[in-house]
């Protein structure tokens, strides 16, 4: 075999092993598919349970589990009598959680399949709700995605913003956040000269969200984003055969970073992962439709009152939902 045969058979390999690995971690116990609510905290004491009057309404669990108290930033949890509530794997009746901003992780609360943790975002605190036995996660058979290509790899030229600038971005739920914004790279794909504005990930290492003239096309309307390493030269290699969806492609419950108006490739990049919230196959009308309700409801419950159609895509959820109208 030629060299440049072999050359790119490995490509193909590694990407395609990428592409795997990228599955395997939606379809893992704590991956995005097992997300089956998401609850926003209010001052004071939080109920869970089966109960229609409970804060934070679960299925398969008993009437009512127990509660959670938030006051000032920090919540705790107390199991009801007789229920066998676990956090990080030790039985307890009463217990202080963690938030996902913390070094160590979330506090993990569990009772049989589902598991509960805290999150924040900006000045709101929430308990996001995971359950393995999710149908989503369950029925998942893959993302849809492009034939692999060479050509949709390029290197560009970080150029480094001093000091490091903050940009506000808003994200699904419909919060500004501020992210670091340390530079932006520079590159040319198909001739036409074009740029990205780099968020900050680890140490040498940078990410983007995107949005191209595919979106709401081929792939997820909302955009893409897409991880890449800054080389000790300021080289930076950008693969669009990595480009993927973020989480809230799959989830109504997750709070993803969308992208800035200005973060917009006017090309059609067509590789990686191909437009679906139902991976897998083509969703049924039914279905669509089913999964853009929850999709407003979960701002309903972000907002704690009813929201239109047009609210939801003032809030970017119903980015996705329009397809399937």
């Amino acid at each position: 075999m030629p060299e440049a045969d072999t050359q790119l058979a490995a490509y193909v390999s590694e990407i395609n092993q990428w592409r795997q690995t990228m599955d395997a971690g939606l379809r893992a116990d704590d991956g995005w598919l097992t997300l089956i609510g998401l609850y926003w905290l209010h001052e004071g004491v939080n109920t869970i349970g089966s109960n229609s009057a409970s804060d934070i309404r679960l299925s398969n669990v008993p009437d009512h589990v127990g509660t959670i108290e938030f006051q000032d930033g920090q919540a705790s949890v107390r199991a009801a009598t007789d229920v066998p509530l676990a956090v990080d794997g030790e039985p307890i009746r009463t217990a202080l959680l963690r938030d996902d901003t913390a070094d160590s992780g979330p506090s993990l609360v569990s009772i049989g399949s589902i598991t509960l943790f805290a999150i924040r975002r900006g000045d709101q605190y929430g308990i996001r709700v995971r359950d393995m036995n999710n149908p989503a996660r369950l029925s998942f058979t893959g993302r849809q995605w492009f034939p692999v290509d060479p050509h949709y790899q390029v290197t560009g030229a970080f150029i480094p913003y001093t000091p490091a600038r903050t940009l506000q971005v808003l994200n699904a739920i419909g919060q500004m956040l501020s992210m670091s914004n340390p530079g932006r790279v520079e590159f040319v794909l198909h001739g036409q000269p074009l740029a990205l504005e780099a968020f900050a990930a680890h140490e040498n290492e940078i990410w983007f969200a995107f949005k191209d003239l595919t979106n709401g096309r081929s792939t997820y309307d909302a955009g893409r984003f897409l991880y890449a390493s800054v080389g000790t030269d300021g080289s930076v290699r950008l693969d669009f055969n990595k480009a993927y969806h973020p989480p809230c492609a799959f989830t109504p419950y997750a709070t993803c970073p969308r992208p800035r108006q200005k973060t917009c490739c006017r090309l059609r990049l067509r590789r990686a992962n191909i437009s679906n919230p139902f991976p897998g196959r083509v969703p049924a009308m039914g279905m669509a439709k089913k999964w853009c309700s929850t999709a407003c409801r979960a701002v309903q419950v972000q907002r704690k009152q009813p929201v239109s159609a047009a609210q939801c895509k003032a809030q970017s959820v119903w980015d996705v939902c329009h397809l399937f109208a």
